[in-house]
C-alpha cells in the first residue's frame, strides 16, 4: 500500500516519514504538495509529530495549526533561547485552530540553576507544558544504541517525566482513546 511504501514501519504502530526539506524544497506549487500530502496524512493516523525546526516553520506551522491539538516548542534552559522563541510563539499562536494550544517544554532543566521553568515560560509567552531533565548519560547511551530512551532505560529520570509530559497530553483528548498515548505510540 501506499502507506507501506511512503512510511516506515519503525516499530509496530509507529511509522517514520523521513525530512531534511530546506526551504528552498518548499517554493511555489512544492509547499502545496506538501500541505496537501500531510493533510492526507492527518486523516489516515491520530497522532503526527513534525519537528518543525526541520521543516521551515513558516510552512509547518502555518499550513497545519488549524489542525493542531498540542504544539509543544522544545527548547532548552537559556535565556536567550526563550527571547529567540518568544516571536516564533506568537506568530504560531495565530495559525492554530480554537482547540489548538501551545506549551513550552524546557529540555535539559535544572531546578538548582536559574532561570526558573516558569520564567522561561513567562519570556516565551506560553504556559509550561513541563520539563525534562538533563540525564545526558542515558540519552547518549539510547543514541548509542539506536534505541529509543523509552526503551533503552524506561526508568531514567527522562523517561519518566517524557511519559508523564505525554501522558498529560493524552488525558486532554476530546474521545477516549485505547491505552495511554505513549502505549499507542510504541505499539504497545
Amino acid at each position: 500500500t501506499l502507506i507501506d511504501t511512503a512510511l516506515e514501519e519503525f516499530r509496530p504502530g509507529l511509522r517514520l516519514l523521513s525530512g531534511g526539506i530546506g526551504s528552498q524544497t518548499l517554493d511555489g506549487d512544492r509547499s502545496a504538495d506538501l500541505v496537501n500530502a500531510l493533510n492526507r496524512l492527518m486523516q489516515m493516523f491520530d497522532h503526527y509529530t513534525i519537528n518543525v525546526a526541520s521543516l521551515q516553520s513558516q510552512y509547518g506551522v502555518r499550513a497545519l495549526g488549524v489542525h493542531t491539538r498540542h504544539l509543544l516548542v522544545g527548547i532548552h534552559p537559556l535565556v536567550d533561547h526563550a527571547s529567540a522563541t518568544r516571536a516564533l510563539v506568537h506568530d504560531w499562536g495565530s495559525h492554530l485552530g480554537r482547540e489548538g494550544h501551545i506549551g513550552l517544554v524546557v529540555d535539559g532543566y535544572d531546578s538548582a540553576v536559574p532561570p526558573e521553568a516558569e520564567e522561561l515560560s513567562d519570556t516565551v509567552g506560553a504556559p509550561l507544558a513541563g520539563t525534562l531533565p538533563i540525564d545526558w548519560r542515558h540519552r547518549l547511551m539510547a543514541v548509542n544504541s539506536g534505541r529509543p530512551i523509552l526503551e533503552q532505560s524506561p526508568r531514567c529520570a527522562y523517561s519518566r517525566r517524557l511519559v508523564s509530559l505525554l501522558e498529560g497530553l493524552d488525558g486532554q483528548a476530546e474521545e477516549p482513546r485505547r491505552g495511554s498515548f505513549l502505549t499507542r505510540l510504541l505499539g504497545g
